[in-house]
């Protein structure tokens, strides 16, 4: 990984992990080396799907499962007890990788929200507590009554749209500085809120002062009819998306124009990957070392120093 971007990946307040196309988890962030309470050096090299399939990751497994397959982003949110019988709570992103229209691994997200979880609860009883609780929110959050019209707005939504709260209330949500385009690709749906259904959209506010920023934008309508939205600006979660994806890219390129031939094989010697100069070094057509074992191309002379250089990368050394 670029060390510009691990850098900015290790700064984040939220933690970040990634996977590769066999789900073994090649980064994980110093943030959440905390949320996980475990080192990087543990936490690198496992598998999802092996070493995490533990009582309580039911849910987690299940959410990944379906966005793998889906290849479309996911949030999640699991509930946990440590030794000690203490309960926690992380919620976060599950985002697929995606290269030339297959699956290259995750990029999973994750907040420890135990004590916001727990101070949610603490409030459902009190209305002015839970009013106060809006208003001092990190989220941009607003409530609209079921004709679509903007009833309350918290400060942190005031923000992100670069508006006071009396330019808010009472327009309609549709009225919002939402550009055309996202509303395009993003149309409101009042007609699955009505369903029941929360929807998440990824919209753009153009605000007065010109700037442009996204918001990801979870609404459901409430047993009273109202609707409730939540916003998040995610302008920066999406550059850093980006500029992962630009990274992988180059490098991408830069490893299948080498002359080199570079391949990687998994723990039994099966090729997983193979750059262009590898497959004529080997003499096989395009994909023709795919699934293929690297025992197949190696002589019987040569197989005890082959053995001997496995069990050394396997053990951490190069060869």
């Amino acid at each position: 990984m670029n060390g510009l971007f691990k850098n900015i990946l290790d700064d984040l307040p939220s933690g970040v992990w990634l996977t590769d196309s066999d789900d073994r988890v090649i980064y994980i962030n110093k943030a959440m080396t905390a949320i996980a309470g475990a080192s990087a050096e543990k936490f690198t090299g496992l598998y999802v799907f092996k070493d995490l399939d533990k009582p309580g990751n039911k849910e987690f497994l299940e959410s990944y499962r379906k966005v793998k397959k889906n290849l479309f982003p996911g949030e999640y949110e699991v509930r946990l007890k440590d030794s000690e019988g203490k309960g926690f709570v992380h919620r976060g992103w599950l985002t697929p990788r995606v290269t030339d229209g297959k699956y290259a691994g995750m990029i999973v997200t994750a907040e420890d929200i135990t004590e916001k979880d727990i101070f949610e609860e603490a409030l459902k009883d009190s209305e002015e507590k839970f009013r106060r609780t809006i208003e001092f929110a990190a989220d941009g959050i607003l409530l609209g009554s079921h004709e679509g019209f903007i009833i309350e707005a918290n400060q942190a939504a005031c923000e992100l749209f670069g508006m006071s709260k009396r330019e808010i209330l009472n327009l309609h949500i549709s009225k919002m500085p939402f550009t055309k385009e996202s509303l395009e690709r993003s149309p409101m749906r009042f007609d699955l809120l009505k369903e029941g259904k929360t929807v998440i959209s990824e919209r753009a506010i153009l605000r007065k002062d010109g700037s442009e920023i996204i918001i990801e934008m979870k609404t459901k309508m409430m047993d009273d009819g109202t609707y409730q939205s939540i916003y998040r600006d995610i302008t920066e979660r999406k550059r850093i998306e980006r500029e992962l994806k630009k990274n992988e890219e180059k490098y991408s390129r830069l490893i299948h124009n080498i002359n080199d031939g570079i391949g990687i094989v998994d723990k039994n010697e099966n090729f997983i990957f193979a750059n262009e100069s590898a497959e004529r070094i080997f003499a096989v057509g395009k994909n023709g070392l795919e699934n293929r074992s690297l025992w197949d191309f190696i002589s019987e002379s040569n197989k005890n120093k082959i053995l001997s250089e496995t069990s050394k990368r396997q053990s951490g050394q190069s060869t």
